[in-house]
């Protein structure tokens, strides 16, 4: 049914025996080469965006969007960097550059080109430290062709690259075309510059050409939706059902009883965060500055105009002590958070802004995470070069306040034990991971118990129980044959013991409802189930 074709790695590690052995040492390498590298100003960083992107009398723009139905496209790579195109009536070859940010769920290419027919070569990413890795995609013959015309825009939309989860180091994928979204062209012509915007805006869009192909690939894109497991932001309802953020602009729901569906949203790019709100509506929020809104069941999706457009919507939640629910968005220079009131008219409040860190390697940048607990929010950002910086918003005390310690961490696996305390593994493998805990929201931390190698995904289900992933060992040749096991406390992390092993790599622990019953979503498409608190699990959905 699915067809799949193989994806090509070019220059080194050619050999897929070198290229497992040495993946996590050239990691490594990728991520210390840019520690020599310094800062770069947002001015410099905004040299690509799609806001300065000048045309001239002869040329028209291209824009496609590209995104996968997994985080990554590649092994090393979460976007393509690179896209040709091929003119079909003199033969040349021209390459445009991904103008999104480095949070971005998606490859974003906009670019001028001459007048003429083209057709999509391939895309590629590439990236240099001790070595050099590249990978591509080929599209070429695949993807129908276009028309660039003078002073128009050809807006081509979203390009699914579809890539199979099993193995998980699998580079067999197949292309589809997403249908028209109401919302991703608005979001295209809101990044250009207001004079190209208005230009482009009084002549008509061009698209792809019509026939066979296309309809193969739009057919290709429908079947291939549900082939994803990407799982963002859950959200458990009251109904103990769970809501999940995936690719193509989809919802994930999954039952109480373990059965899933989807919801389609206006957007073919990925959900990044979802919020149900105290009076029911649906928040979903995701790049391009995309944040919507469902009132009710059967209700149509209203768009929500945020004051920035390069912006990644990572958060909607609960503001404490309000009814309003709290926006948290990622630009490409700040954490802006905005209140939102659940009436259609109210415009937006700013909460706070905050400066972001920008690097040379864009693996380095800042990003934002958002910690809930039932009277207060806390927003850590951090970077592999930047020190760690809390913001603290509570019912008690509304207003935001800079609780930071000044550690130098990425607060990626921070966790809520609901007591108002915030908790994390620290450490290193070496000399022994140990879980400690923060009651003054990261200024000073208390050493609790030890568990080396436990940097996996971390969850508390309540005050005193929680659950992480451990690394039990790593196979040198085949990452399928990782071991990793799950570790639960009782104590609020003074103790841990072993509760077993759901069999896949990789992911993130989900609640499910309750302290026993959790989820396990694997990279490699797999979704286990516990219903003993972590001794025994099944696969409750499986992907190829």
């Amino acid at each position: 049914m699915f067809n799949f074709t193989r994806q090509a790695t070019a220059k080194n590690p050619k050999s897929s025996l070198l290229r497992l052995t040495i993946a996590s040492w050239l990691a490594a390498c990728f991520l210390l080469s840019g520690c020599a590298i310094s800062p770069i100003s947002p001015e410099e960083r905004a040299r690509n965006a799609p806001s300065s992107l000048q045309l001239t009398s002869a040329q028209g723009v291209v824009s496609l969007k590209m995104t996968s139905n997994r985080a990554r496209v590649s092994t090393y790579f979460s976007q393509w960097s690179r896209l040709w195109v091929k003119n079909l009536e003199t033969s040349d070859l021209t390459s445009l550059s991904n103008r999104s940010d480095s949070i971005e769920n998606h490859s974003f290419f906009v670019g001028a080109l001459p007048a003429g027919t083209y057709e999509i070569h391939s895309v590629e990413s590439s990236a240099s430290g001790m070595a050099t890795l590249t990978n591509f995609a080929d599209a070429s013959d695949a993807l129908p062709g276009f028309a660039v015309a003078a002073g128009q825009l050809t807006d081509l939309g979203t390009v699914a690259f579809i890539r199979k989860h099993y193995p998980v180091e699998s580079r067999e994928f197949r292309w589809g075309i997403a249908p028209e979204a109401l919302f991703d062209r608005r979001a295209v012509l809101q990044r250009l510059n207001p004079t190209l915007r208005d230009q482009l805006s009084e002549r008509p869009v061009l698209g792809w050409s019509d026939g066979d192909r296309l309809r193969a690939r739009r057919k290709i894109h429908d079947e291939s939706r549900g082939l994803t497991m990407r799982a963002s932001s859950p959200s458990l309802r009251s109904d103990g059902s769970v809501l999940f953020g995936e690719s193509f602009g989809q919802i994930a729901v999954r039952s109480r009883q373990g059965t899933w569906s989807f919801l389609q949203t206006p957007t073919s790019l990925p959900i990044r965060s979802l919020y149900v709100g105290r009076g029911g509506e649906l928040y979903a929020g995701s790049d391009d500055g995309i944040l919507m809104v469902r009132r009710t069941a059967t209700g149509s999706w209203e768009s929500i105009a945020l004051p920035v457009k390069d912006s990644s919507v990572i958060h909607v939640g609960p503001l404490p002590g309000s009814n309003d629910a709290l926006v948290v968005v990622q630009t490409s220079d700040r954490f802006l958070g905005l209140s939102l009131d659940a009436a259609a008219d109210r415009p937006l409040k700013e909460q706070f802004s905050k400066p972001r860190a920008l690097f040379a390697n864009p693996m380095n940048d800042v990003r934002g995470y958002v910690l809930e607990a039932s009277s207060q929010v806390l927003v850590a950002v951090g970077g592999f070069q930047s020190k760690t910086e809390v913001l603290k918003y509570s019912s008690a005390d509304p207003v935001w306040r800079d609780v930071s310690s000044g550690d130098e961490n990425v607060p990626s696996n921070w966790a809520s034990l609901n007591d108002g305390s915030v908790g994390r593994f620290a450490g290193i493998p070496m000399t022994g991971i140990y879980f400690t805990t923060s009651q003054d929201n990261g200024k000073s931390w208390e050493r609790r118990g030890d568990l080396n190698w436990a940097n996996g995904s971390l969850l508390f289900v309540s005050e005193k129980v929680g659950y992480v992933i451990r690394l039990d060992s790593r196979a040198a040749f085949d990452p399928e044959l990782i071991e990793q096991s799950v570790w639960r406390t009782n104590d609020a992390g003074h103790t841990w013991s072993l509760a077993g092993s759901p069999k896949t790599i990789g992911g993130a622990l989900v609640a499910l409802g309750g302290t026993e019953k959790i989820g396990y979503v694997g990279l490699n498409g797999r979704f286990m189930v516990s219903l003993d608190g972590g001794k025994t699990w099944r696969a409750e959905r499986v992907l190829p």
